[in-house]
C-alpha cells in the first residue's frame, strides 16, 4: 500500500471557493489544487468523493483538552457539533451518519496505523501550533488557520478509514459557553465547520454556510446548518442509509451502509500506536504492505480567520 501524505494549502482553498458558484461540494480523492477539471456548480471532478461506509464513526477528544477551554465544556461543543450533521433533515429522514464519543485518550498525535489499533483524535494545540513550523502549516498561514481536519481514505473507492482534527489554541482564544468575546472564536461553530470535513464535506462559496472556509470571532453563526450544508450531507449520507458514492466504485452510484460500529479501523486505542504513520509531520511518500488498498492522507480543513468584519461578505 502506497501511503502518500498530501498538503492543501488554505489560500489555494479560498481560491476555489471564491471563484465558483454558490454550492456545496464533496471533498475528494484528489486536492482541489491538483485538479483542473470541475462541474457545471465549480466542485473539482478528480478523484472519488470521500465517506464513511458504516452508519457511525466514533471520534475521542485528547484528555488534557485545553487551557482554555476544560474537558467537559469541549465534549459538549464537540457532541453538539457533531449532532447538528446527524439531525439533517434529508428526505425521508435525517442524515444516516451518526457520530459516537467514545470517550478521552491519551494520544495528541495525527496520525493514522494500517495494521494497530487507532484513535480518531480532537486535539487542542496550546503550545505550539502546527509544530514543525511554517512548512508543515497549509499555505505556510500561521496566523490563520483556526483549525485543521485530516483524514484517512481508500484512494479506489473513497472510503474514509480515519480522522483527526486539530484546534489552534495557542494562537487564538475560544469559548465554549454562550456568546463568544469579540476577540474569541465560538468553539462549536468551529468544530461544527471541522465535523462536516471528518465526514467528507469541502468548503462551499455560501458564506452564510457553516462549510464556508472562514470565520469571524464574537459570532455563533456558523453553528446551525443552512441549506447548502444539508444538502452536501443528505447527497453524502441519504436517509435511507445509502452511501453516493462515484459510479466507478458502484455503477448505481449508491452502496448500503455498513452497520454501525463507531471503533476506528483495527480497534480503539487510548495511546499513540508506535507503528503508526505520523501524518501531522507530512513525511514524505512511504511504502507499506497491507493487503491491497491504497490509502491517502490529506489535509482538509483549513477554517480561516476572516481578516475583518469588513470583508465578511464581499
Amino acid at each position: 500500500m502506497n501511503v502518500r501524505a498530501l498538503r492543501w494549502a488554505s489560500i489555494a482553498a479560498s481560491l476555489v471557493v471564491a471563484s465558483r458558484a454558490d454550492a456545496y461540494c464533496r471533498s475528494r480523492t484528489v486536492r482541489d489544487v491538483a485538479c483542473d477539471t470541475f462541474d457545471a456548480s465549480g466542485c473539482p471532478t478528480c478523484g472519488v468523493p470521500l465517506f464513511w461506509r458504516s452508519r457511525c464513526v466514533g471520534f475521542s477528544l485528547q484528555q488534557d483538552a485545553s487551557k482554555q477551554v476544560a474537558y467537559d465544556a469541549a465534549e459538549r461543543a464537540v457532541v453538539r457539533g457533531f449532532a447538528r450533521w446527524s439531525a439533517a433533515p434529508c428526505p425521508g429522514g435525517t442524515a444516516s451518519i451518526d457520530a459516537r464519543d467514545l470517550g478521552p485518550v491519551l494520544c495528541s498525535a495525527v496520525a493514522y496505523s494500517t495494521r494497530a489499533p487507532n484513535q480518531n483524535t480532537i486535539v487542542f494545540r496550546d503550545g505550539t501550533w502546527r509544530p514543525d513550523g511554517a512548512t508543515s502549516n497549509p499555505g505556510g498561514l500561521r496566523g490563520e488557520t483556526i483549525a485543521l481536519t485530516t483524514t484517512s481514505y481508500n484512494t479506489r473507492t473513497g472510503e474514509l478509514v480515519g480522522a483527526d482534527m486539530e484546534i489552534n489554541t495557542a494562537q487564538f482564544s475560544f469559548s465554549a459557553a454562550g456568546d463568544p468575546a469579540p476577540d474569541a472564536f465560538d468553539l462549536e461553530a468551529v468544530v461544527t465547520h471541522e465535523a462536516g470535513h471528518f465526514l467528507g464535506l469541502a468548503h462551499t462559496g455560501d458564506r452564510s454556510a457553516v462549510m464556508y472556509a472562514g470565520g469571524e470571532t464574537g459570532r455563533t453563526l456558523q453553528r446551525e446548518l443552512k441549506t447548502d450544508d444539508v444538502d452536501a450531507i443528505c447527497e453524502a449520507y441519504p436517509s435511507d442509509g445509502s452511501r453516493t458514492v462515484d459510479v466507478g466504485v458502484a455503477p448505481s452510484g449508491q452502496l448500503a451502509a455498513t452497520a454501525c460500529d463507531p471503533e476506528p479501523a483495527n480497534g480503539l486505542a487510548t495511546e499513540c500506536t508506535a507503528n503508526a504513520s505520523p501524518s501531522c509531520r507530512f513525511a514524505p511518500a512511504r511504502h507499506v504492505g497491507h493487503m491491497h488498498a491504497t490509502l491517502t492522507v490529506i489535509v482538509l480543513a483549513l477554517f480561516r480567520k476572516r481578516r475583518n468584519r469588513a470583508t465578511m461578505r464581499a
